[in-house]
């Protein structure tokens, strides 16, 4: 949509990512849910 938050989803991807390979699956979830699901 705007680049403000396409740069926040690829900052947001990267971060994932990255913590993907340090982390659990339960941290992951635990960022997912802290996420605001906005798929509309």
């Amino acid at each position: 949509m705007t680049i403000w938050s396409t740069f926040f989803y690829v900052f947001l991807f990267h971060a994932i990512f990255s913590l993907r390979k340090r982390f659990p699956d339960n941290v992951m979830r635990y960022f997912y849910r802290l996420m605001p699901v906005k798929h509309a």
